[in-house]
């Protein structure tokens, strides 16, 4: 918070006391905390490490929500936590009619929050928690996406330090180039935290379309699809490992998987429109990528494409990047393993005796891993089943309903609205905002992590 507080003085935007003194008073309370338990030895377990990662971010949240009510740009407690749990969770999401609005401070802290959140909270609290004498490796199983982590060193405090160094650094050259094309140095920051986090904020109501630069369009573009990949593989290919762009299964299926897609997009809007331009393809695929890598951002309303490009993106909206990226969704490799487990019983069905392992990067998958997919795809389409049942109650039409949680499942925020596109949920009833709210939450920790503290089951000795 306190980070948005310069921000705030330099614009003149009246707004660093509603910044300071919740900074300083989460700080006090964390710092007593820290005092009164430093001396404190204790081994965290599974499930106390799956409890601190799920109640860290409603923790965080709600702190993150008292600069709106303090400012009075929003005057209740439900849309000021929606927010906060949008940023988070990167879902971009806002109950805000005007972002525009915002003094310049809180929109700093609103865009940061998806940065943050990108990497994950907890993540960063790991290189902490080893100083106070807490182990957190079941932490981070519970907080990195994807099926399984990938270490990078064997520490899990180094793991962290190396995570956010990779993530610094990508960043620091995506708002270099931002600047060139035109953006001040508070708006490319601002953007980089949207399009690295994955979340899509903007400082602008019209996005990215407010810049009109097709320069700032490919940037924005080719940094979303490195959002999309492993931070373990961005930090290999820095390091010189070039190779794992075509010899990992995960990222060519990621990346061969949004080459198809734009391929579609493309040749259905040039035969149903005009030729396909430059502007068209360019368009198309920034779409797609946005989408396919849950950042959504949008640069003009695809819904106008047609139902049947309506229909293609909301599909996307289920997919997402690779595991142990900042996108949301089922990700590239549950899908991938998907696939490859419904070829391989078609092949099992005509060959009743072979032997046929679902291989990954030339490694066959245990049973165990395969339905540990298979139950996450079907808590996935459960979840987003009875929540829009449940919206529906609430007297939404089906059509909002089905695009408000899947993108709020997804992480996306971009859902529909009518005849359009939109982020922006004002309108919904106030529970409806906390059943969408704890659809985030679920979407963003990956189902099980959430639900695991629901059952009591877990809790019993």
């Amino acid at each position: 918070m306190s980070l948005g507080i310069p921000f705030s003085l330099y614009y003149n935007s009246g707004d660093s006391m509603a910044l300071g003194a919740p900074a300083a008073s989460s700080f006090l309370i964390g710092f007593s905390l820290y005092l009164i338990f430093r001396k404190h030895r204790y081994d965290m377990k599974l499930r106390e490490g799956v409890f601190v990662v799920a109640t860290g971010w409603i923790i965080l949240s709600t702190i993150g929500a008292i600069p709106f009510l303090i400012d009075g740009v929003i005057d209740n407690f439900t849309d000021a936590f929606f927010e906060m749990i949008s940023g988070f969770t990167t879902t971009s999401a806002t109950t805000l009619d005007s972002i525009e609005e915002l003094p310049h401070g809180l929109l700093f802290w609103r865009s940061i929050a998806h940065w943050i959140g990108g990497m994950g909270m907890i993540v960063l609290s790991l290189a902490i928690l080893p100083m106070l004498g807490i182990g957190g490796m079941q932490m981070y199983h519970a907080e990195v996406p994807g099926p399984t982590p990938d270490k990078l060193s064997p520490r899990i405090k180094q793991t962290a330090a190396l995570l956010w160094t990779v993530y610094a650094v990508v960043s620091g050259a995506l708002t270099i180039l931002l600047m060139f094309g035109g953006m001040n140095f508070f708006d490319a920051l601002c953007h980089t935290f949207g399009t690295m986090g994955t979340g899509g904020c903007s400082t602008r109501d019209a996005g990215l379309a407010y810049y009109n630069s097709e320069y700032l369009n490919i940037v924005v573009t080719v940094f979303m699809i490195i959002a999309g990949m492993n931070i373990a593989v961005q930090y290999r290919i820095l390091r010189g490992q070039i190779s794992l762009l075509w010899t990992g299964s995960e990222i060519r299926f990621y990346f061969g998987f949004l080459f198809s897609i734009s391929l579609i997009v493309v040749a259905y809007r040039g035969i149903t429109g005009t030729a396909p331009t430059a502007a068209i393809v360019s368009e198309s695929v920034f779409h797609v990528v946005s989408i396919g890598t849950t950042t959504a951002y949008a640069n003009s309303d695809f819904s106008a494409w047609g139902s049947m490009m309506v229909f293609v993106f909301f599909l996307l909206m289920f997919t997402g990047a690779c595991a142990g990226s900042t996108s949301g969704a089922m990700k590239s490799i549950r899908i991938l393993v998907l696939f490859k487990a419904a070829f391989a019983e078609i092949k099992r069905l005509v060959h009743p005796r072979a032997v046929i392992p679902v291989r990954v990067n030339k490694h066959a998958l245990s049973p165990d891993i395969i339905g540990r997919i298979f139950a996450f795809f079907i808590v996935y389409l459960a979840s987003f089943v009875i929540a829009s049942f449940v919206m529906m109650l609430l007297g939404l039409s089906m059509y909002d309903a089905f695009g408000a949680v899947a993108a709020m499942l997804g992480n996306i925020g971009l859902g529909f609205a009518g005849d359009s596109i939109s982020g922006e949920y004002g309108h919904i009833p106030m529970l409806g905002k906390w059943v969408l709210a704890f659809c985030m939450v679920l979407g963003r920790l990956e189902f099980f992590t959430l639900l695991l503290i629901l059952s009591p089951t877990f809790w019993k000795k």
